[in-house]
């Protein structure tokens, strides 16, 4: 079965969606897509890419 994975990125400082954002999620998801909303700190730090692989059930990377 394929996954539709969605990656939305928004900077830290970003104030709430708009109503038109939440639309798009909510007809994104009644579509089957996995929406996952980060920031950019989320990028920085290595959390994306942790989240990223666990949706995709990818293993963890080894240094």
């Amino acid at each position: 079965m394929q996954k539709k994975f969605a990656i939305d990125i928004h900077e830290s400082s970003a104030v709430n969606d708009t109503p038109e954002d939440r639309e798009k999620y909510e007809d994104a998801m009644d579509c089957g897509w996995t929406i996952y909303r980060c920031s950019d700190t989320h990028i920085e730090d290595g959390t994306a890419i942790k989240v990223i692989r666990k949706v995709l059930e990818l293993p963890e990377e080894t240094d």
